[in-house]
């Protein structure tokens, strides 16, 4: 608990759990990143904690699983406010709508002096015009939108005022990215042959992330080009129909999921290119990952995908839910290895300029700081 000498600012990350994702990233993010002579950093899960709750654990952090049931339950929001007020929270941040409900009931009786809601996708922007609307109307004091496009959504389907909605791009460490080293020995542990162009995507397996599609995409590549691989990393509660379409479409041994893995930038390190097939986005963690490691990308043109890819530069765009523009794209980049690269290294600078992790928690804290000077 903070003493009462402790001058820092306390910032409770409120989420539903701590999978492995983009917007579970970001709050890593966060919690590692914010400068700690000024702000102390705490995390509240709603459920269990999930897989990422250990490495937390053994870094110290500040961290409490409140079990929530399904459905509302009282005894969790009666835990949550505990927490807030035994950790003296001066800032609530709530990630995504679950969250956003259960911290705008809490936040009244909790002493926070701010509140804010990031909104991690275009769906999560667009809910809060539903039940919980009322509720970030009367408690939210910034509403945060992830890209241009989920900003764009929180006004006009959300109808929040615009005082109250900010953009903070989501960023990423480049470091962790960067290099070429290992791709022989992560490839042969794949089973992958040197003369393959191989696909990667990393996505949790949501009906969201549009496998399904990417697969029929998959499967006309691989007719023209039988040395083609696809790897798709990630788990998730549609894996039995994706690996019932690998059956389907015939694309045993050269489509190969590996479940969800904690060395994706390892593995990247064997992908030759990126594709995110995705029918809705906010803005792609593992987008601006692929980037980061050279990598030309194949993505849908949603959500906040069009403002990190400069279509026919660093990568190639096309239309959500068209297997057969995607797999024309896949196409264009497997067929031209120089001008892949090309748009690999020019992805990794604009990453590397614009889609930082330390810029992106720089404006974090201002905004924290800034809510509360307004106290």
């Amino acid at each position: 608990m903070k003493s009462d000498r402790d001058a820092r600012v306390t910032v409770a990350q409120v989420v539903h759990n701590l999978d492995v994702g983009g917007l579970e990233r970001v709050v890593i993010s966060l919690l590692d990143g914010l400068d700690p002579g000024r702000f102390r950093s705490v995390l509240v899960c709603l459920r269990d904690g999930g897989p990422l709750l250990a490495d937390l654990r053994a870094r110290d952090t500040r961290v409490y699983a409140l079990r929530k049931g399904d459905g509302f339950d009282a005894a969790s929001l009666a835990r949550l406010l505990r927490v807030l007020r035994h950790e003296r929270v001066d800032v609530l941040h709530c990630h995504n709508h679950g969250p956003l409900v259960y911290g705008a009931l809490a936040r009244p009786l909790s002493r926070a002096r701010a509140f804010v809601y990031t909104a991690h996708g275009i769906y999560s922007a667009a809910r809060i015009r539903t039940a919980a609307l009322g509720l970030a109307r009367r408690s939210v004091d910034r509403v945060v939108a992830v890209s241009e496009d989920a900003h764009r959504v929180a006004l006009e389907r959300g109808h929040m005022p615009a005082a109250r909605v900010a953009t903070i791009i989501n960023g990423v460490d480049v470091a962790r990215f960067e290099g070429r080293t290992e791709r022989g020995k992560v490839r042969t542990a794949l089973g992958l042959d040197d003369a393959a162009f191989v696909f990667g995507i990393v996505a949790r397996l949501t009906p969201v992330k549009d496998h399904r599609n990417l697969l029929a995409a998959f499967a006309y590549v691989v007719a023209e080009h039988p040395t083609a691989r696809l790897v798709v990393v990630g788990g998730g509660e549609i894996e039995v129909e994706v690996r019932e379409a690998v059956a389907g479409l015939g694309l045993e041994g050269r489509a190969i999921l590996l479940g969800e893995r904690n060395d994706v930038p390892a593995l990247m390190q064997a992908f030759d290119a990126f594709v995110l097939s995705s029918y809705s986005e906010g803005l792609s963690i593992t987008l601006l990952e692929a980037m980061a490691a050279g990598l030309p990308v194949v993505a849908t043109r949603v959500g906040g995908n069009g403002e990190i890819v400069r279509d026919g530069d660093t990568g190639v765009l096309v239309a959500p839910r068209d297997p057969a523009a995607l797999a024309g794209a896949m196409r264009t980049v497997l067929a031209d290895a120089g001008r892949a690269a090309a748009m690999g290294a020019r992805g990794r600078e604009r990453v590397r300029d614009q889609f930082s992790e330390r810029a992106m928690v720089a404006r974090y804290q201002d905004l924290y700081e800034q809510l509360l000077a307004a106290r």
